[in-house]
């Protein structure tokens, strides 16, 4: 399995713009620049997500590849103009001293993932606050134990190919990062929050618990605001 990780990062207030500018110059006239950032780093995908939550913005950021859970130390080392240039831009937008290395960047752990049939479609990341500690890790013993076929079969009809879930430690509590791929992967949780079926139903009355959302309201949209893959290489 290719190497995943994730982890939020808050939008400084009065700095969106200056995000969505920095977004837009890396996706156009320095794209070959972040590519080759991106190939040095050892990474084959990244996504970044936008979230405004009622505590302020955040970016949910998703990278895969041999060097994942490599990427801020890379990143700080690096003495490359495109990557000092990048973290220059994130401590701005971020409040997030990068050239300090891995201590300064925030921490997750990959808590659980879910690999079904097929990839493509959509995706979509998201955060959302963990108010039972204790019980999400139950919770989460359950999909990965006992009822790990019941999981599948539910993300199985509702088109999620990929599903994994990261717990990171914030100064604002505790959090579940969640990253799906699949059919209208954004809509995947409301839709699920509707079925009838008997594990769908459980599994919603334990987020609602363990995170305090309602999943039959409609959840803020999360914008994907960067979307990078390495490109295949060519047989000759």
């Amino acid at each position: 399995m290719t190497k995943s990780h994730a982890f939020l990062a808050p939008v400084v207030p009065g700095k969106t713009e200056k995000l969505r500018a920095m977004v837009k110059e890396a996706q156009g006239p320095r794209r070959t620049e972040h590519t080759e950032s991106r190939e040095r780093l050892n990474l084959t995908h990244e996504r970044v997500f936008h979230q405004p939550t009622p505590q302020g913005e955040l970016c949910v950021i998703f990278v895969e590849g041999p060097g994942a859970d490599k990427l801020t130390e890379g990143l700080s080392k690096s003495d490359q103009p495109y990557d000092k240039w990048f973290r220059e831009e994130l401590a701005q937008i971020h409040g997030i001293d990068f050239s300090q290395g891995p201590a300064a960047a925030p921490k997750s752990e990959l808590a659980f993932t879910y690999e079904g049939e097929g990839t493509g479609g959509t995706a979509t990341g998201f955060a959302a606050p963990i108010v039972k500690l204790d019980d999400w890790r139950k919770l989460v013993a359950e999909m990965k134990g006992p009822r790990k076929e019941e999981h599948a079969a539910s993300r199985r009809r509702l088109g999620i190919a990929r599903e994994q879930a990261f717990h990171t430690s914030t100064p604002q509590g505790d959090f579940v990062i969640v990253y799906l791929e699949g059919k209208d992967a954004g809509t995947a949780m409301q839709r699920m929050a509707e079925s009838n079926d008997a594990y769908d139903k459980w599994f919603t009355e334990q987020i609602t618990d363990v995170h305090g959302l309602d999943l039959t309201k409609p959840l803020p949209k999360n914008e994907e605001l960067l979307h990078w893959q390495k490109e295949p290489a060519t047989v000759r």
